[in-house]
């Protein structure tokens, strides 16, 4: 069986690298971007992906923007999508479920072994389970 893929779009650095070798601890295949437009060029090149991790404060396009242009785009609009992010404003955390977001995470609040169930229980739910 392949390992399920996870597409982490982040811009920082040290968490991206922290979530990258949890998720890959975890046997699942990391692929990386480090800003929207980056992101959504690979979330196109990897349509099979099983869940795209989105932060949501990123320079040039946020992730809010991000998300609306992998749900509108054939190639991505069926893989979920949970949104990392600081922030608990609830209008954003609003939008973000109206366009699309599978979830919402405030990293602050979850430790990496906690993202990890997070994925595992999403992927699950969503029966995303490729082999």
């Amino acid at each position: 069986m392949d390992k399920q893929k996870i597409l982490l779009i982040e811009d920082d650095r040290f968490i991206r690298e922290i979530y990258t070798f949890t998720l890959q601890k975890a046997n699942y295949k990391v692929l990386t971007a480090v800003d929207g437009q980056e992101g959504v060029a690979l979330a196109k090149n990897n349509p099979d992906a099983n869940l795209i991790l989105l932060d949501v404060i990123m320079p040039n396009m946020n992730g809010v923007e991000v998300l609306q242009l992998l749900k509108a785009g054939a190639a991505t609009q069926n893989i979920p999508v949970i949104l990392l992010s600081n922030l608990t404003d609830e209008k954003l955390i609003d939008e973000a479920m109206k366009h699309g977001a599978y979830g919402y995470l405030v990293k602050a609040q979850i430790v990496p072994t906690q993202l990890v169930e997070k994925v595992k229980e999403m992927i699950k739910f969503h029966g995303k389970n490729k082999s």
